[in-house]
C-alpha cells in the first residue's frame, strides 16, 4: 500500500493501524504552545533564581542559629526549586508546533518522569513541610508538650517520611498508570534537486493512560489520591494555621 496517496487530502488517516499526520497543528493548541514555550518557561527561570537566592540566605541563617524554622524553610525552598527547575524545559517538551521536539520520545519521557512525577511530588512535599512547620509552631505554645514532642519525634525522620509519602501518592497517577506511547507518524515530504519528492515518516509520541489506568477500580483510587493531594492536605494546613492564630491571639492577651 502506498501511504503517500492516503495522506494528501486529510490531516490524519489510519494505515496499517498507524495514524499518519500531514500536520501536527491538530495535536496542539496555539495559545497553549505560546504560554508553555515563553510564559511558563520564563516564570520557571525566575522562580528558580529567586529560590537559589532564598536558599543562600536561609543556609547562612541556619548555620549561625541552628534554628529549626530555618530547616523547614530550607527544605521548602529546595522542593520549590526542584518544581521550578523541572518546568524550565517546557519550551522543549511542550512547545507543540513551535519547535521540532514537542512530540519527541525523549521529550515525553522527561515530561512523564521528571515534569509530572518529580515536579508534582516536589509540590506535595512543600505542603507537607509547611504542615510540619505549622504543627511545630502550634506545639511550641506548650513548652512541656514541646519537650515531649522533641524527645519522641526526630525532625530528620519526619522529613524523610514526608519525602517518601510525596512520591508514593504521586506514583499511581503518573508512573503506574501512564506510558509514553506512539500516537502516530508525521509524513514529511521533501523536494530534491532533480525535481522529485522524497517522503519519510517521523514518529510522534505522547503521554497516555495505560490499561491499568483505564480500569474502574484504579480510576477510583486515582480520584481519592487527587482529592488527598489537591484538597485534603491543604485543608489540614489551613486548620493547623488557624489553630496557631487562635493560640497566638490568646498568648498576646495573656
Amino acid at each position: 500500500m502506498n501511504s503517500s496517496s492516503n495522506v494528501t487530502t486529510t490531516r490524519a488517516t489510519v494505515v496499517s493501524s498507524v495514524r499518519l499526520f500531514t500536520s501536527i497543528v491538530s495535536l496542539s493548541v496555539p495559545i497553549q504552545d505560546i504560554v508553555n514555550t515563553y510564559v511558563l518557561a520564563s516564570i520557571s527561570v525566575l522562580g528558580s533564581i529567586t529560590n537559589i537566592m532564598s536558599l543562600c540566605v536561609l543556609i547562612k541563617c541556619y548555620v549561625k542559629t541552628r534554628g529549626k524554622m530555618y530547616a523547614f524553610l530550607i527544605l521548602a525552598s529546595l522542593a520549590n526549586f526542584t518544581k521550578m527547575s523541572t518546568s524550565i524545559p517546557l519550551c522543549i517538551f511542550r512547545c507543540g508546533t513551535l519547535c521540532s521536539t514537542g512530540y519527541n520520545y525523549y521529550s515525553k519521557i522527561y515530561e512523564l518522569y521528571i515534569y509530572l512525577f518529580v515536579g508534582n511530588s516536589a509540590k506535595v512535599y512543600v505542603i507537607l513541610v509547611y504542615i510540619s512547620s505549622s504543627l511545630d509552631r502550634l506545639i511550641s505554645f506548650s513548652p512541656e508538650l514541646m519537650r515531649k514532642y522533641e524527645r519522641v519525634v526526630s525532625l530528620r525522620l519526619v522529613f524523610i517520611f514526608w519525602f517518601i509519602v510525596s512520591f508514593a501518592v504521586n506514583y499511581p497517577d503518573y508512573i503506574l498508570t501512564r506510558n509514553v506511547t506512539e500516537i502516530g507518524r508525521l509524513v514529511v515530504v521533501n523536494g530534491t534537486n532533480n525535481g522529485t519528492q522524497q517522503q519519510f515518516q517521523q514518529s510522534l509520541f505522547s503521554v497516555t493512560s495505560n490499561s491499568i489506568g483505564q480500569t474502574s477500580s484504579m480510576r477510583l483510587i486515582l480520584y481519592v489520591l487527587n482529592v488527598l493531594r489537591r484538597f485534603a492536605i491543604l485543608v489540614v494546613l489551613l486548620v493547623i494555621n488557624l489553630a496557631v492564630c487562635v493560640k497566638f491571639t490568646r498568648h498576646l492577651k495573656n
